[in-house]
């Protein structure tokens, strides 16, 4: 595969298969390491800002599938890719603004993993229409 010619689709499945390496490798940093408050206020923005690209990226795989299916027809070209860049503007708005640490559990423990606090926000609901829809299921 990596002496063939490469392609925007082999690019991007490629990205889908090995992005996960090493974004997964960070993002436990985040959740399992023993860290302090300083720390974990840029890494969870670090971990927030990795989630993006892992369903981006498959997303991105299914349209090409989808165009190439539809015989290469630009009108669907052309009716897919704004979906793609709203889902891409959502995702951005959903995981990169207004990322509250969840500071309660530093009061208690001192040391610990960076957490999201999830409880005063509801974009993860937000994200998760689009995505659904998308991808064909029901919500």
């Amino acid at each position: 595969i990596y002496r063939s010619r490469w392609t925007t689709l082999k690019v991007v499945y490629l990205l889908c298969r090995y992005f996960p390496l090493l974004s997964w490798s960070i993002i436990l940093w985040t959740l399992v390491g023993d860290h302090d408050l300083k720390t974990c206020i840029p890494a969870i923005v670090v971990q927030q800002v990795f989630f993006i690209p892992l369903q981006f990226f498959p997303q991105c795989v299914l349209i090409m599938r989808a165009w190439a299916f539809s015989g290469r027809k630009r009108t669907t070209l052309v009716l897919l890719l704004p979906c793609l860049g709203g889902y891409l503007g959502l995702q951005i708005w959903g995981y990169a603004t207004h990322v509250n640490l969840s500071r309660q559990i530093f009061v208690i423990f001192g040391h610990t993993g960076c957490f999201r606090n999830q409880s005063s926000n509801d974009k993860e609901f937000a994200v998760s229409i689009p995505k659904n829809l998308f991808n064909g299921r029901r919500i």
